[in-house]
């Protein structure tokens, strides 16, 4: 007899690969699918042939990153742009069957939020970023996210969100790390090689 399986939600916010959809892709290629059905929300302008190796369900809407602005126009567009996002993820969630939701990013948490809300679904946040010091986010977050996942101690510390929520570090896959031949001396030099980008702090 077969036994039904959580539907979970993941969504995730940008339209290119970084760091944190290279964790998503890990994370789900890991998923015991005996237990778990992953079922991806993305996009519209996202390369859906990335996921196609995982084997999962795909639904893809339009949604964009947060906007920043102190132009009117602007700040309604993008809030005008949020509001049908999430309705249409709720609408989603509800046809999908979803049992739990998963947003990758305090991003994706801006519409995966009160979709959440309106389906009556618990969510878990997985921040990976200082957060920007917008009262109203750190107000969703801790109205919305049933568990609060963070990728380090430092992020854990710098987010201030009164919750304690869990350390998840990403996973990395040591034996398939590159080997660079160099000469040692008697100093041992490492060198990290990371993103920069500005809202990193």
């Amino acid at each position: 007899m077969k036994t039904s399986t959580t539907r979970i939600a993941f969504v995730a916010v940008f339209d290119h690969v970084s760091g944190a959809e290279i964790s998503l892709e890990t994370l789900i290629l890991n998923l015991d699918r005996s237990k778990y059905t992953p079922v991806l929300f993305l996009p519209k302008k996202y390369d859906a042939d990335r996921f196609a190796r995982l084997e999962v369900e795909l639904y893809q809407f339009s949604m964009v990153p947060l906007i920043i602005s102190f132009n009117p126009f602007r700040l309604f567009h993008f809030l005008f742009l949020l509001g049908f996002g999430a309705w249409q993820l709720a609408r989603a969630f509800r046809q999908s069957r979803i049992s739990l939701v998963h947003s990758n990013s305090y991003q994706a948490q801006l519409y995966a939020g009160p979709a959440s809300i309106v389906a009556r679904i618990p969510l878990v946040a997985h921040l990976r970023d200082r957060l920007p010091r917008i009262k109203a986010l750190r107000w969703l977050l801790r109205q919305t996210a049933k568990e609060i996942i963070y990728v380090s101690h430092f992020i854990q510390g710098q987010n201030e969100l009164g919750r304690t929520g869990h350390v998840i570090e990403n996973p990395v896959d040591l034996p398939q790390a590159p080997t660079i031949p160099c000469k040692l001396s008697q100093i041992l030099t490492v060198a990290h090689i990371g993103q920069l980008v500005p809202w990193k702090n």
